[in-house]
């Protein structure tokens, strides 16, 4: 009979810290022949954290994100240990505890920034700000939202600027500043038309017609 899935978090989850307890306690010579098999354990462990969170299964992801975040500090690799944090915050978010998850979320996010990573950096970001958003702290949503913005366009990439916008003109909306809202979602529908990307376009002209609706009932 094939093993459960809790039987194979808990065989990797013990296969993980044993190979880690057997490096960390190695000579240079021997680390260098484990190398192959932490590689091969880290994309393991990356992958089944992944799966588990996708299924909302998430006191399984966060018993391997927690081990990735693990891993990393103890192997000294910052980028494995922001992972691992942002993978514990994302699990938070989705069970509504937005303070824990922006505290681990912001664990991530001062790595990559250490570490220049621009795309995570933006991404992070964006994580925070949506959960800072669902947690009604509105000014603190915008200033995560537009720093992904600012970090989007040092990218140039347009598209990606289309959901912050969008997530800009709703904060805004929330607050009663339906004019700066306007702005922010007229240029993600400029935007989404400009790039051909019109998947968005339906529910960005929905947001401007509530918007436009409450300037009109105010």
């Amino acid at each position: 009979m094939s093993a459960s899935k809790d039987d194979k978090l808990t065989e990797l989850l013990t296969r993980g810290n044993t190979l880690l307890k057997m490096f960390l306690e190695s000579n240079l010579e021997a680390r260098r022949n484990m190398q192959q098999s932490l590689l091969k354990l880290i994309d393991e462990v990356t992958r089944e954290s992944q799966a588990y969170y996708s299924k909302e299964r998430l006191g399984e992801a966060h018993s391997l994100y927690s081990f990735m975040q693990e891993l990393g500090k103890q192997l000294t690799l910052k980028n494995i240990e922001a992972k691992g944090w942002a993978g514990i915050g994302k699990v938070f978010l989705k069970m509504k505890r937005y303070e824990t998850a922006v505290d681990n979320l912001l664990m991530a996010l001062s790595l990559v920034r250490e570490l220049g990573y621009k795309d995570e950096e933006r991404n992070i970001a964006y994580t925070i700000g949506v959960a800072y958003q669902a947690k009604g702290s509105l000014k603190e949503a915008l200033e995560y939202f537009q720093e992904c913005l600012r970090i989007e366009r040092e990218l140039a990439n347009p598209v990606g600027e289309i959901a912050i916008l969008c997530r800009i003109g709703e904060c805004y909306r929330d607050m009663g500043e339906f004019n700066k809202a306007l702005d922010s979602l007229q240029l993600s529908l400029k935007i989404t038309r400009d790039t051909g990307n019109l998947e968005s376009e339906g529910a960005i002209i929905t947001l401007i017609r509530e918007v436009n609706k409450a300037i009109a009932q105010r």
